[in-house]
């Protein structure tokens, strides 16, 4: 049996989903129309100002970028300025194994960690490896 439906029908708008959010609610709205805007003028690319936290929150992207230093025990006594060091906190970040969200949480939303949460997890994707490998 083989049954086809005579217009296609067009796929559905994407749905924004709305989260509860501690952030000011002015710069959600200036955030998405900002992100809408390059959207439109950028067909293929989705530009998410937001992201969804551990307490399924939504969050700027921007609150998990933040300077930390790696530990001595990644780096040892070398400059931590050096390529040396670079290399050390690459491979160290590189050997935390991938775990997808839908395993961590449970879930099929994208849940994004911090950086002490993803080293207290010791596993995450590739949102967290970036973030971490980022912020070092």
């Amino acid at each position: 049996l083989f049954i086809t439906i005579e217009p296609p029908l067009p796929p559905l708008p994407t749905l924004r989903e709305q989260y509860d959010s501690n952030e000011d609610p002015r710069l959600l709205r200036t955030a998405r129309a900002w992100s809408e805007a390059l959207e439109s003028k950028f067909k293929k690319r989705r530009i998410p100002t937001t992201v969804m936290d551990i307490n399924i929150k939504t969050v700027f992207i921007t609150r998990y970028i933040r300077s930390q230093n790696p530990s001595e025990v990644v780096v040892g006594h070398t400059d931590a300025s050096s390529i040396a060091a670079m290399e050390k906190v690459a491979w160290f970040v590189a050997m935390i194994p991938s775990l997808s969200d839908a395993v961590a949480f449970r879930s099929n939303c994208d849940i994004w960690t911090t950086s002490e949460q993803f080293l207290q997890m010791q596993a995450g994707d590739e949102e967290e490896h970036a973030v971490l490998l980022c912020n070092y």
